[in-house]
Formats: structure tokens, sequence, C-alpha cells
């Protein structure tokens, strides 16, 4: 799969340090209107399909750069609630929060993407000081625009993260 092998180029954070104790636990929490939001309340075809519809069908200078609010937004679609943060390099804490699991460096290894998984990239400054965020819906990366690889930007030696719900 092409997809594997784009990412498997990439340099994973195999030294990065474990996430902490606190995010390994996926607790359920008060949606926005008082209902709780749980695992088992998360819609992964509805969370993809959102995203799908709403991107962008290519990068466009002028339209694109909200990748994670379009991701957050999917993925409350689905019926999971994120946090809001800023940036997109920051949004980990915020999806453990909601009931992702990070995948540790011996797992992202021999990655497999998996529906749902969520991508995050760091800044990489001048162009990119927000980071970056993109869910794989199956076929492909996406994030406020249709991809044509696992990572927009960068010479594929970028760490990143992956978040599985």
């Amino acid at each position: 799969m092409a997809f594997s092998k784009a990412l498997a180029g990439l340099r994973s954070s195999a030294t990065a340090a474990p996430a902490a104790a606190d995010e390994a636990a996926a607790p359920v929490r008060a949606g926005i209107f008082g209902s709780a939001v749980s695992k088992s309340k998360f819609d992964l075809d509805k969370a993809t399909q959102y995203l799908d519809e709403h991107a962008l069908p290519a990068y466009d200078k002028e339209k694109a750069g909200h990748c994670a609010r379009a991701v957050r937004v999917a993925i409350g679609a689905g019926g999971r609630e994120v946090a809001n943060t800023e940036e997109a390099k920051d949004y980990g804490p915020k999806l453990v929060d909601a009931g992702y699991t990070r995948l540790d460096a011996n797992t992202r290894k021999n990655y497999t993407p998996q529906k749902g998984d969520v991508i995050i990239y760091p800044a990489l400054l001048p162009d990119h000081e927000h980071g970056h965020m993109e869910m794989y819906d199956g076929k492909q990366c996406v994030s406020d625009f249709k991809q044509k690889g696992p990572i927009p930007y960068g010479d594929g030696t970028l760490h990143y993260e992956i978040y599985r719900p």
C-alpha cells in the first residue's frame, strides 16, 4: 500500500517520550449539550464521511489552512467531542481526552493505517508554524483538503504522532 510506504519513509519519533499516565485513560466526558461522549457512541463512518464531504478537492493556498478545525469538526460529526486548541500540533492530548489512543513508537514502526486514524505533525517554520492534523478516511489522508499523501509539507523526515479512535 502506497500510504504505508510513504509513512514508513517518515522518521517516526521512536525516541519520543511515552504518553503521560493520565493520557492512557479514555474517560467519558460531558458533551457541550450535557450528554455523555464516549468511545461506544462514536460513529467513524459519519466522521470520515463528513470530512470527505467538506474537504477541498486539492490544496488551495487561498482557502486551506484550517486542518485542525476540519478534523475536529468531523470527529464531532461522528459523535465525539474534541476540545479546541489553537494549533494543530497541540491536539494530541485533546484527542486522548476524547477517547483516542496514542500509538507508541513500536506500533508505528510497522504502521498500517486504519480508518479514523489521526496523524499530527509538528510545526515547520516559517510556512507551517501551527503543525498539521489529518485523518485517514480508509483510502487517503484528508484534512481541510484531500491530500495526495500522508504529509502535505516537509521533506518526509518530520516526526509525527498517530492517534487511533
